[in-house]
């Protein structure tokens, strides 16, 4: 493999960045000990969201200006400092500048420049390679969210995000060092203008987004109250821990075989299966309210999720020309942003009135049905750059 130090860094900086999707468990820690409500606990998620989207759109100017280590450097020290913001507050201010704010950026800076870096690295194998470094993401919370759940029982949440401060802190020095030895550029070429369809309102960008704001909603759902939803059909302690391993262990599932899928299968036909896949799996639930069917739901919708998650930035590099991936994904994942801020807010609010997360499910299948159609109505194969 081309560069493969440069693949190894940007591997394992997504892999502790994933510990983001484990926010159920931190979420969980922060209600018992700081008596913090539901709501307020996913909004934290949903401004972590948020940064992370902000930053995933503007990084892309930084890559021909910054070299890659200085970005995985910056990515690196912006999250540690903001675990240890959260590690020292007392209430919802400051962790929502420290986790919300500082570990959202850090986390959009660093999963766009490995997107950018790793289109670098198997041209012939681009799928494979986008969908290895997103399944590391997703990786980062399978190992994140047991690790978590025992240190915050054993000295508490503000010592668990020290720990897991410091081990950014050697990322910013074991990152940037094989990013430099491999001398990857990082730069991403400028978007062509001249092309329509790379606008924000061209037919394919819309249809794009449109499908990645609805289908992302119930899996960014799932995801941030992953605990609550077992703990709501009176699952057991180790059940709850399990539930977030489950989705986050589909989500990483997902993610790699999407990019195995996409190197073989038209990329329509994988983001598809993956929104069939999260329809039946929020049915299940619907229809059966018990234990099993809901860890059994949350693997599922972790790997229809998961397979959207690596889907999408594959279906820009298989719709335009790959050296407008950074710059156009950039702008489709504002739908993602869209979709983590209102998924858990929403799914959070509806569980404080009604008191069961039911309507929450029914909603999100909804809209995944309507990001379905919108999928159906993408072109079959064709590079419109």
């Amino acid at each position: 493999m081309k560069n493969l130090p440069q693949f190894i860094a940007v591997l394992v900086l997504n892999l502790f960045l994933g510990s983001l999707y484990a926010w159920s468990i931190v979420a969980r820690a922060l209600e018992a000990e700081m008596g913090m409500g539901r709501a307020a606990a996913s909004s934290i998620f949903s401004l972590a969201t948020f940064c992370f989207v902000l930053s995933m759109l503007f990084a892309p100017r930084c890559y021909g200006r910054l070299k890659p280590n200085h970005l995985a450097f910056a990515t690196a020290a912006m999250a540690a400092s903001g675990l240890m913001l959260a590690a020292l507050a007392t209430g919802l201010p400051l962790l929502l500048l420290g986790y919300g704010v500082l570990f959202g950026l850090a986390n959009g800076v660093g999963y766009g420049l490995s997107l950018q870096v790793t289109s670098q690295v198997a041209p012939r194998q681009r799928g494979l390679a986008v969908g290895s470094v997103v399944a590391a993401y997703a990786g980062g919370a399978i190992i994140a969210a047991p690790l978590l759940s025992w240190a915050a029982a054993a000295w508490g949440i503000g010592t668990t995000l020290v720990m897991l401060a410091s081990c950014f802190v050697v990322l910013a020095v074991f990152c940037p060092s094989l990013l430099r030895a491999s001398r990857a550029t990082g730069q991403a070429p400028a978007e062509r203008p001249s092309n329509r369809e790379t606008h924000w309102f061209g037919r394919t960008f819309l249809l794009l987004w449109a499908g990645y704001a609805l289908g992302a909603s119930a899996g960014l759902m799932m995801i941030g109250h992953a605990a609550a939803l077992v703990e709501e059909v009176e699952g057991r302690s180790e059940l709850i821990v399990l539930g977030a391993s489950l989705v986050a262990g589909g989500n990483w599932l997902g993610r790699f075989g999407a990019g195995w899928a996409s190197d073989h299968v038209a990329v329509q036909r994988v983001l598809s299966a993956a929104l069939l896949l999260n329809i039946a799996a929020l049915t299940l639930v619907l229809i059966v309210a018990s234990p099993g069917s809901v860890l059994v739901a949350l693997t599922l919708v972790g790997i229809g999720y998961g397979i959207l998650a690596a889907g999408y930035p594959i279906a820009v590099g298989r719709y335009y020309d790959p050296s407008q991936v950074g710059a156009i994904y950039g702008k489709l994942f504002t739908a993602w942003g869209v979709a983590g801020i209102a998924g858990p807010w929403i799914a959070g609010r509806i569980f404080e009135v009604a008191g069961s997360y039911g309507n929450a499910l029914f909603l999100a299948a909804g809209a995944t049905g309507v990001a379905l159609v919108m999928t159906l109505l993408l072109p079959q194969s064709s590079r419109l750059a």
